[in-house]
């Protein structure tokens, strides 16, 4: 997975929806580290139906950014859906998937794929060390969903939600995701722990976008999240064997 200090082939997937404020200056952030910390890669942008001036934007950055992949939506399919979209195109060895609005530092995936290969595992979730400055209702939204999700089924993580994760492409691809909301990041951690996949927890610095912008915590992806939770339950509880273990954290 490394090679000179540097990350062997990298597909990164972002779902957007709506970002023409900060979709240009995010691109060209993201391509410029990823030219320093990368031999190969690619940038896989999925267009969740869009309607202001993204795809307009993303079609312009086509021509500027090299190795970007513009998949698009005819409507909004929701996270989970945009987000196995991009997975269904990745190419590259290692698929990391993160936020448009550059919640962490870019070339934090430089060291998740560090530890990645050093401890063997199959995938690498962050969660966010620097919580204080969100919203009080936010982080209680979060906590009690974390909490559901360990109830329900049994994976106890710091931050399941987080939008900083990666995981070896052949062992992405064995997992049947089917979540089309935001129960996609819990979905996946599951399926990867019941299936016997090692999930190694990486704390990193978390920089939020303002509340007004913010479109997971509002009421209708929340209650998304906790209807798929509960759907899928009986699907995803007949996975889990004696191979199954909790995720591994690396703090």
């Amino acid at each position: 997975m490394l090679s000179e200090g540097k990350i062997r082939s990298l597909t990164v997937v972002i779902p957007i929806l709506n970002e023409e404020a900060i979709i240009e200056k995010s691109l060209t952030t993201l391509s410029d580290v990823l030219k320093t910390i990368c031999l190969d890669y690619e940038i896989v942008v999925v267009d969740d139906g869009s309607t202001d001036r993204t795809a307009e934007i993303l079609k312009k950055l086509a021509l500027s950014i090299g190795r970007l992949k513009i998949l698009r939506n005819s409507r909004n399919e929701g996270l989970g859906g945009a987000l196995c979209h991009g997975f269904k195109h990745a190419a590259k060895d290692v698929v990391f998937y993160i936020d448009a609005d550059m919640p962490f530092q870019y070339a934090e995936v430089l060291r998740a794929v560090k530890i990645l290969e050093e401890s063997r595992a199959d995938g690498v979730a962050g969660f966010r060390n620097n919580r204080e400055q969100e919203p009080f209702f936010r982080r209680l939204s979060s906590m009690a969903y974390n909490g559901c999700v360990s109830c329900l089924y049994g994976i106890k993580m710091l931050d399941i939600n987080c939008a900083f994760k990666l995981m070896k492409r052949n062992a992405l691809k064995q997992l049947d995701l089917k979540a089309k909301g935001s129960f996609i990041d819990a979905e996946w951690m599951v399926r990867a722990a019941y299936g016997g996949y090692k999930i190694q927890e990486l704390g990193v610095e978390y920089y939020p976008r303002p509340q007004s912008s913010s479109r997971l915590f509002r009421l209708r992806p929340i209650a998304t999240a906790f209807w798929e939770m509960i759907k899928f339950f009986p699907d995803i509880r007949r996975l889990k064997g004696p191979a199954s273990q909790d995720p591994q954290a690396c703090r």
